[in-house]
């Protein structure tokens, strides 16, 4: 088969390939806009930095910022096990949220050689993620020390829940735009599927090719509507025809 084959059968089962889409297309407009919910997404973060004392004065020499970005990993390690969760458990019920569901969901990043560890927490609320991650850092800070033995400063930097929420959600423009590129190509398949098991012969070039002859005529399909018409414009040439032969007969 040609291009111009393929492009004819789409041509021929154009109402399939429209229907198809525009019914993937509203449906993924519908899920976006009422059915998905909006997700939220908090980050409370934490620097660690190790310091020494020169003249009263807390410095940091290249050697203690790689002790840091080292303690950094060791943290993102700690802070994510279940005894941490626990505590936080413990320490804030009002959370509503299981040491099972905060170690499956809870989201420890640093970038590479970094002293900043970022703690994320998405919900779809805005202030139960701030408040989630919060008691999270408040807790890990209270208990890092007394169990790594370190001296080591931590500063929280915890997440505002005053803040203009942004939703992480994807946008209804993208959802719809991936459900018309999918559904446009499982409609082409469903049209190409359909023709495939058509054993109907419509067309000329069909009976050509199935009996390797020239076809010497066709009739072409008369609607209702053209019978009619046919019916009104020979109605006088029949009555016509009928009033001659009725003179003839009378002469």
């Amino acid at each position: 088969m040609t291009l111009s084959d393929y492009l004819k059968i789409i041509r021929k089962r154009w109402m399939v390939v429209a229907v198809v889409v525009a019914a993937a297309c509203v449906a993924a407009g519908y899920y976006g806009s009422i059915v998905s919910k909006p997700v939220y997404e908090a980050d409370s973060k934490i620097i660690v930095g190790k310091a020494t004392m020169e003249n009263g004065l807390r410095q940091m020499s290249p050697g203690d910022v790689a002790v840091s970005a080292m303690l950094v990993n060791t943290y993102k390690q700690l802070i994510r096990t279940p005894g941490i969760m626990q505590q936080v458990i413990a320490t804030h019920p009002e959370l509503n949220v299981t040491a099972d569901e905060l170690l499956q969901s809870l989201q420890v990043v640093s970038a590479s050689g970094s002293q900043v560890m970022d703690v994320i927490w998405q919900d779809h609320s805005f202030e139960r993620a701030s408040a989630i991650v919060n008691a999270v850092t408040g807790v890990f800070q209270t208990e890092a020390p007394g169990i790594l033995k370190t001296d080591g400063a931590m500063i929280v930097i915890p997440s505002d829940p005053q803040l203009p929420p942004v939703s992480k959600q994807t946008g209804i423009a993208f959802l719809v735009l991936v459900a018309f590129t999918a559904s446009l190509f499982v409609a082409v398949f469903l049209a190409f599927l359909l023709e495939y098991f058509d054993k109907h012969l419509n067309e000329a070039e069909q009976v050509e090719q199935l009996l390797a002859i020239p076809v010497l005529a066709d009739i072409p399909e008369i609607r209702k509507l053209d019978a009619k018409g046919v019916k009104c414009k020979g109605a006088p040439l029949l009555a016509g025809a009928r009033e001659e032969r009725h003179v003839h007969s009378n002469g």
